[in-house]
């Protein structure tokens, strides 16, 4: 008898812990994306450029998407979210726009800046889009197109961001700074170098921060 309670309890316990999974992770990763094939420019932090993801096998066009300008920015492919909202590509063009596309070429949305776009957007961990553009600003803006915030900087922000495992945003600007951003908008530190600094960061492994300046 006492061999049966016991088989009874340690049933019951595996149902209730097997019904908090199936209940409350669906919870847990509401708002979480998948990991993007291409979040960043050139990839990843390290600016490595390389995937394991196969390219296409002809130079069949699949579709083409035409802008109100030139494009120098490169594009940011994220992940289909969690939440089923689908998988987005990112870019700017010189309209001051940048551009939201599902996979099929269709516009999403776009959000407007006062200038032009040649950075390259950056994609969070949780969707959201950063890049520079040449009214001065580092932009954040939500998956849904709106705006997080904008951080303003001295001068042209053609560096493509690239962001850290704690959410910081590492970008330059053409006011020589090279800008370390919280995750919610805010200055983390600047470091000037002498002129301007229109590449794009690398992130080492060992945290170290690595980009160029115009000032040889």
């Amino acid at each position: 008898m006492e061999l049966n309670i016991r088989n009874l309890t340690v049933g019951l316990l595996a149902v209730i812990i097997l019904y908090l999974v199936l209940n409350l992770l669906p919870i847990a990763v509401q708002g979480r994306t998948a990991d993007p094939p291409w979040p960043t420019y050139h990839h990843d932090a390290q600016r490595t450029g390389r995937t394991t993801i196969f390219g296409p096998t002809t130079n069949s066009l699949r579709w083409q998407f035409s802008t109100n300008s030139l494009i120098s920015s490169s594009p940011a492919v994220g992940a289909d979210t969690l939440t089923g909202t689908g998988g987005a590509i990112y870019f700017g063009a010189w309209d001051g726009k940048l551009y939201a596309l599902n996979l099929d070429g269709d516009l999403r949305w776009t959000y407007q800046t006062e200038s032009y776009i040649s950075s390259s957007p950056a994609i969070g961990s949780d969707g959201t889009v950063y890049f520079g553009s040449y009214d001065k600003k580092v932009y954040a803006v939500y998956p849904d197109g709106t705006l997080r915030w904008a951080f303003p900087t001295g001068n042209f922000v053609t560096s493509s961001p690239v962001l850290a495992s704690d959410g910081t945003v590492y970008v330059g600007s053409w006011d020589f700074n090279l800008y370390a951003i919280h995750p919610a908008g805010t200055q983390k530190w600047a470091f000037s170098t002498g002129s301007y600094v229109s590449s794009s960061p690398a992130l080492a492994a060992d945290g170290t921060i690595y980009v160029g300046s115009w000032d040889h």
